[in-house]
């Protein structure tokens, strides 16, 4: 079967072309799948090896929040919680240990609590490693299962979200 992916951001059905290109100067890419087997298409459109995702985006993102960052960019969250990446933070978690997940998004030791939320109504979440292994945790602030990513960052809202900024709800 062949496909069209898109190369710009315009497209509702992203990574797939849906013709909303037009008139943009950009051309989608076409490809034909080789194998019947899962593929991670790029939504970002930052990927080196078209269509596949390269996990540029994660890339890009931190390269966005390193320079909020320098740039000295103050944070700070009320009673709404600021959307600190639009991605999850894979952590190593030791067995026993206890970890302050930041609720608030004003941290700059995402996805950890660093005292920022004091201006604030939200607090840190307090939770105790259960096994020594990695695991994702939400830095969208958007997740049901916190600390954990549910995969809340996916939905719209909080993809067109601004960093450091909550997500704006209609």
């Amino acid at each position: 079967k062949q496909w069209y992916q898109r190369r710009v951001r315009e497209s509702e059905i992203q990574p797939m072309c849906d013709g909303s290109h037009r008139g943009s100067g950009f051309a989608p890419i076409k490809f034909t799948a080789e194998e019947d087997k899962t593929a991670l298409l790029c939504c970002c459109k930052n990927t080196n090896n078209p269509p596949f995702c390269d996990m540029t985006h994660i890339k890009v993102l931190m390269d966005d929040a390193v320079g909020m960052f320098r740039r000295g960019k103050e944070l700070t969250a009320g009673n709404t919680p600021l959307v600190a990446a639009r991605l999850p933070s894979y952590q190593p978690l030791t067995e026993g240990k206890t970890y302050l997940w930041c609720a608030c998004g004003a941290s700059r030791r995402q996805p950890f609590c660093d005292g920022s939320h004091r201006s604030g109504s939200l607090k840190p979440t307090s939770f105790t490693a259960e096994k020594t292994k990695a695991r994702w945790l939400c830095q969208c602030k958007q997740t049901k299962n916190f600390p954990f990513c549910d995969g809340s960052h996916l939905d719209v809202e909080v993809q067109i979200a601004t960093e450091g900024q909550p997500v704006e709800t209609s």
